[in-house]
């Protein structure tokens, strides 16, 4: 199961992918993390405490010692990069035949994939939001750089959005509207040749269009997405419900 920021790191058509975690996420996802033996946490900064069951010992590795048990309690820690450890502890475990979990697996990654199709599948005006992740799912190249900018429109994506290779780029634990503009120039400028998209929603590209004059002066080919739902709906849906599930608008 991937965070948002870790989207891409493995296919989301791998048949071990189940999706992510909470709201923005798949909703079978928290029932096998329920299951597990372990909740090992690989490169997470922020992760929030009742993501993780109690009754499991949570494990996280981070090249940074102070992002370990960051947000929440870990069991163990182990720092260093993953490219190197991950291969270590792999050796060492012991093989088994669990085809029942297995087979809880490759529901969880079918429900996923499910849930993607039904909701991409809305009709009407205006365009649903999960029509657009999965737009993106399909027309983004594959090594492409996706910038999220902060709102609505990125809790659709972590839902719906089904990775390939791509990096997504966000703002950190914080969330910072206004982000996703500037963030692709400075994406482009890094990598040229890659395909850089910025999802932004209609109150975060308003704070900081004044820098697309910057992409035109420079002639930067970016790709910039606007999801114009006419407000801050976050905040609204918080506002008339005391939640952030995405309502669809």
């Amino acid at each position: 199961m991937h965070t948002l920021g870790g989207m891409g790191v493995i296919s989301g058509d791998h048949p071990l992918a189940v999706g992510g975690l909470g709201h923005a996420g798949n909703a079978y996802v928290e029932s096998i993390l329920k299951e597990a033996d372990i909740c090992f946490r690989i490169g997470v900064n922020w992760w929030p405490d009742d993501y993780t069951p109690k009754h499991i010992p949570v494990i996280e590795l981070d090249t940074i010692p102070a992002n370990v048990g960051l947000g929440s309690q870990v069991d163990y820690g182990i720092v260093g990069n993953a490219t190197e450890i991950l291969p270590q502890i792999s050796s060492r475990l012991t093989q088994k035949n669990r085809e029942g979990w297995r087979e809880r697996i490759k529901k969880a990654h079918v429900a996923w994939h499910t849930q993607v199709y039904k909701e991409a599948s809305g009709q009407g005006q205006p365009v649903p939001p999960a029509k657009i992740a999965s737009a993106m799912s399909k027309s983004l190249e594959d090594n492409a750089v996706v910038c999220l900018d902060t709102g609505d429109h990125t809790i659709w994506f972590g839902r719906d959005f089904v990775p390939k290779e791509q990096r997504i780029i966000l703002s950190g634990k914080w969330r910072t509207m206004g982000f996703g503009l500037p963030a692709a120039l400075a994406c482009k400028i890094a990598k040229p040749s890659r395909q850089v998209v910025a999802l932004v929603g209609d109150g975060g590209v308003g704070m900081l269009l004044a820098d697309f004059t910057t992409a035109v002066k420079y002639n930067m080919p970016i790709v910039i997405i606007i999801v114009n739902n006419g407000g801050l709906i976050e905040e609204k849906n918080r506002m008339l419900t005391g939640n952030l599930i995405p309502t669809g608008s």
